[in-house]
């Protein structure tokens, strides 16, 4: 879909330059026009067409970068971030300044949405842009979790406990609301479980994971001491008074293991 939108924007663009040279000429006529009946009217100018190039231009690149946005990031996850200005300045911007010695109607003649979409298949197409997201959710899960070295090791009895420091604001009898900073470190880190969940591909999980995205983004929700969060059959979180401590089955474990090797080995091999 991506690829057609590109390639008819390819087939408009010629016949918008020739209705804009169109347009051009009916302006300079009509400029030519009024500065004969009225010499006061010296202010009065056709529109600069390099504007509306250059305009309609930007427009259609950031378009194919929201398209590509949309279609090269991991499954389920929210859309790539794609700077269109870089892309913009990229395709657009010289052709813009070459309009200084030349006109901008033949000079936007070699602007071409196939190339930017080539471009961006390049750059994003393929696994790179899902191993992107996953990367930067692995980077958040050795952030949270205070990973160092590796991935987790699968505890005693087959459970991994792994403890996540918290900072309270507030008591209001046995409730307990979390400070702003360790709210922001479990946002930061369920957006990683978020992302993990997904590539689980385990719907339970993800229903879990996202309840509890929804619990730490409630600037209102508290909770008890030794008060139990059940994510899935096999991930949980118990609530303590300074720390969290997220449980974790065998099986889970290892699909984390697996998700942050692959995709925050470098980040290991920065901390080591």
């Amino acid at each position: 879909m991506s690829q057609e939108l590109a390639v008819t924007q390819e087939s408009f663009w010629p016949r918008y330059l020739c209705d804009l040279q169109s347009h051009r000429y009916r302006m300079e006529r009509l400029h030519h026009d009024a500065v004969a009946a009225c010499s006061e009217c010296t202010d009065f100018a056709p529109d600069s067409p390099e504007s509306a190039i250059t305009g309609m231009a930007n427009s259609i690149v950031t378009s194919l970068v929201r398209s590509a946005s949309l279609s090269f990031t991991a499954p389920g996850c929210k859309p790539l971030a794609i700077d269109h200005k870089a892309y913009q300045e990229r395709f657009v911007l010289p052709l813009f300044e070459d309009c200084r010695e030349a006109d901008p109607i033949e000079i936007f003649g070699r602007f071409s949405p196939v190339e930017v979409w080539s471009a961006l298949v390049s750059e994003y197409g393929g696994d790179v842009g899902a191993n992107m997201v996953y990367s930067e959710a692995a980077g958040r899960l050795v952030q949270g979790f205070s990973l160092r070295h590796q991935a987790p090791a699968v505890g005693a009895r087959g459970i991994t406990s792994i403890s996540v420091s918290v900072w309270n604001d507030e008591r209001r009898g046995d409730e307990i609301k979390l400070g702003y900073n360790a709210r922001e470190r479990l946002r930061t880190l369920s957006e990683g479980l978020h992302v993990f969940a997904l590539y689980t591909e385990r719907e339970d999980l993800v229903r879990g994971v996202d309840a509890f995205v929804s619990w730490v983004r409630d600037w209102e929700s508290a909770f008890r001491s030794r008060q139990r969060m059940n994510l899935a059959r096999d991930f949980s979180i118990v609530f303590y008074k300074t720390r969290f401590e997220f449980q974790i089955g065998q099986e889970l474990t290892q699909a984390l293991q697996v998700f942050v090797s692959l995709y925050a080995g470098d980040l290991f091999k920065e901390l080591a």
